[in-house]
């Protein structure tokens, strides 16, 4: 008997976490669409069913872009929609308003339409919805972030919706053109010295493992709604820089340096007990990235 093919729309398809899951799917027996605002960005996605959604600003486009999303969900029938559109941590000239509507506001107008149009939605939280005194933060940890970036993250996290799964997380990656996260911004520091911190902890995985999780929730026979945390082995961002240097094979100086101490650590007992889920180490899941870029991602 023929397998069922997953119809799957990826929100945000041209960012650092969407690309390279928009791109993973796509390699496994999925009808993955790529949803992007940008026209230009086109360019990025040759041979591959790219559909252009309204750029939301305020309120006013929001109500535009629902109507028009209607309409897609109901042309597409999708059985599942990754959202990875949000503003993150580097767009720091974004007003709060701007922030709220797409972080907090949006995630909660796509399950409610997930409850109409028969949807599952698979959400992208971060992190940062914990200041990093801590560290080894689980699901029932409160949040308490005081900065604009996590408070309208852990607002938008769909947490009591049967069709939704919210993900905690966040990670390391290539992307299409920009260089903000610390894997291009490192990889892009050619014959310079950059600081690597002894006492800021991290553990949010590369975005294909990310990817992979994901695949791995749709393939999954049941669809275990609510919150997880994803994560990684816990790594100062010192030890991390000097893996990527000698995965990239990079001859870019580290010099060690301490700050106040940062740890946003996640614990991800809840999913790896769930979905028999293994952690991989970084020497594994930097190599697999670098393998991945080169064939799917390079610039």
């Amino acid at each position: 008997m023929k397998l069922k093919t997953n119809k799957i729309f990826v929100l945000g398809a041209n960012g650092l976490f969407g690309s390279t899951i928009f791109r993973y799917l796509n390699l496994n027996k999925n009808n993955v669409w790529g949803g992007i605002s940008s026209k230009k960005d086109i360019k990025y996605f040759k041979n591959n069913k790219i559909i252009i959604l309204p750029k939301i600003k305020n309120k006013i486009t929001l109500l535009d872009f629902s109507k028009k999303f209607e309409n897609i969900l109901k042309l597409y029938k999708f059985n599942y929609v990754i959202n990875c559109i949000g503003y993150t941590i580097h767009q720091k000239e974004v007003s709060y308003s701007s922030k709220k509507i797409i972080n907090t506001e949006f995630p909660h107008l796509l399950a409610k339409l997930s409850n109409y149009y028969n949807f599952k939605i698979i959400h992208l939280s971060t992190d940062c919805v914990f200041n990093g005194k801590k560290g080894n933060y689980r699901e029932m940890d409160t949040p308490n972030s005081s900065a604009e970036y996590g408070s309208t993250k852990e607002k938008g996290e769909i947490k009591n919706n049967s069709n939704a799964i919210t993900l905690r997380t966040s990670g390391i990656g290539h992307e299409l053109y920009k260089n903000n996260n610390l894997l291009e911004w490192f990889l892009s520091q050619k014959n310079k010295s950059v600081p690597g911190y002894s006492d800021m902890y991290f553990s949010g995985p590369t975005t294909l493992e990310v990817a992979k999780i994901i695949q791995k929730i749709i393939n999954s026979k049941i669809f275990n709604f609510g919150l997880f945390h994803i994560s990684a082995p816990k790594i100062s961002k010192k030890d991390l820089l000097i893996k990527i240097n000698n995965t990239y094979k990079r001859n870019i100086k580290i010099i060690p340096k301490k700050t106040k101490g940062l740890d946003r650590s996640l614990n991800s007992s809840k999913f790896k007990k769930m979905y028999k889920y293994k952690l991989k180490n970084w020497n594994i899941l930097l190599k697999e990235l670098k393998r991945f870029n080169e064939k799917f991602l390079q610039k």
